[in-house]
């Protein structure tokens, strides 16, 4: 009702201007009124300014009205938009050795993020970062750092990993990490401790979690270095007793020397106290055709 009344109001203004613009033309063309009243040339050029002001506002109001209603139109279409937006997600995997069960467990959870993200369409699935190494030092992480490299070139908008133990554990390297997504905007969803780095509780949790983290990883590298020690000292180790180049095992299984291997065991060092570089060394037992430790006729550095 509002909105009929003011357009009725608006039509009833422009006829009335538009009625007295045809009643100043009359009277200034009539042949009776120039004979009996004749208006100056001053008056005709007022009036006619007059009803072209209001003309020219009666325009203006209108082209504002129209404005406001596109605008109206621009906003509800832009916010429609932005709901149908989905989210770029990407997920981090990490296991710290190569071993059977670890490489198997990398696999499964690529499979299972694989068919998670097939079945929650609210995400775009960027891909998966993984790492096969510590969780004690990032910079030595290819993936995690490519990761990171994403999101700060504006590729991703939420990183979903198994746990916090598996994004980090140095409590220290995992704070400047969530801090710098949170100032990207960045979300992260750890799904054991199900926290979210935009909850407002969310970093204070993460860091408690991460402080028992690195703690356990503290705890279990300190049990397998006592244990070496242990085994060491006692002569049980079977590190200790892996067979070396020079050496080999008696009947008894005990190391002893093997004298053939011995004279190249010297040889090496000679050369290296005569200032020969690693790779010189190789060359030369290539050229004295002296074996490698694996049987081979090229040396190398590491062997």
């Amino acid at each position: 009702m509002g909105h009929h009344s003011r357009t009725g109001k608006s039509c009833a203004a422009f006829n009335l201007i538009m009625g007295r613009r045809q009643a100043v033309r009359q009277r200034t063309l009539t042949p009776s009124s120039v004979g009996s009243n004749p208006a100056s040339p001053a008056m005709i050029s007022i009036q006619t300014c007059a009803s072209r002001m209001g003309l020219l506002l009666f325009c203006i109001y209108i082209m504002s009205r129209m404005v406001t209603v596109i605008g109206l139109i621009a906003v509800a279409f832009f916010i429609e938009v932005m709901s149908m937006k989905t989210i770029r997600a990407a997920v981090y995997c990490r296991v710290s050795s190569n071993k059977r069960i670890q490489m198997h467990s990398i696999e499964a959870q690529q499979e299972y993020y694989i068919d998670y993200f097939k079945q929650n369409s609210q995400y775009t699935f960027v891909g998966i970062y993984t790492d096969i190494a510590s969780g004690l030092n990032i910079s030595s992480r290819k993936g995690f750092q490519k990761m990171i490299n994403d999101c700060k070139r504006g590729k991703i908008d939420i990183i979903i990993t198994k746990s916090i133990s598996r994004f980090s554990r140095n409590t220290y390297d995992f704070l400047v990490v969530i801090r710098t997504l949170k100032k990207l905007g960045i979300d992260v969803f750890f799904q054991n401790e199900n926290i979210y780095l935009s909850e407002q509780k969310g970093e204070f949790m993460m860091t408690v979690f991460e402080a028992v983290a690195q703690q356990e990883s503290v705890n279990k590298s300190n049990h397998i270095k006592w244990g070496l020690e242990a085994g060491y000292r006692s002569g049980s180790s079977g590190l200790a007793k892996r067979i070396c180049y020079g050496y080999k095992k008696d009947e008894s299984g005990e190391l002893i020397i093997c004298p053939e291997q011995a004279e190249n065991v010297q040889l090496i060092y000679e050369l290296y106290l005569s200032g020969y570089s690693l790779s010189g060394i190789a060359k030369e037992l290539k050229q004295r055709e002296i074996d490698s430790p694996t049987g081979k006729e090229t040396w190398t550095s590491c062997a």
